[in-house]
């Protein structure tokens, strides 16, 4: 039984690691898409680099 505990205990850790990186990856978003043409655009970006739509 001891065996099978410590096993759980590495799977949880495992997620809850797997789950902080996609927290982190979420955060690195650096676009906006155009509501107008749907395309990606740079944060930095005021406008549409396809449409010239204005953020």
């Amino acid at each position: 039984m001891g065996l099978f505990k410590k096993s759980k205990k590495v799977n949880a850790l495992n997620t809850e690691n797997e789950t902080k990186k996609l927290e982190t990856d979420v955060k690195k978003i650096d676009f906006w898409i155009c509501p107008k043409c749907a395309t990606r655009n740079l944060n930095s970006s005021r406008s549409c680099k396809d449409c010239g739509y204005y953020r």
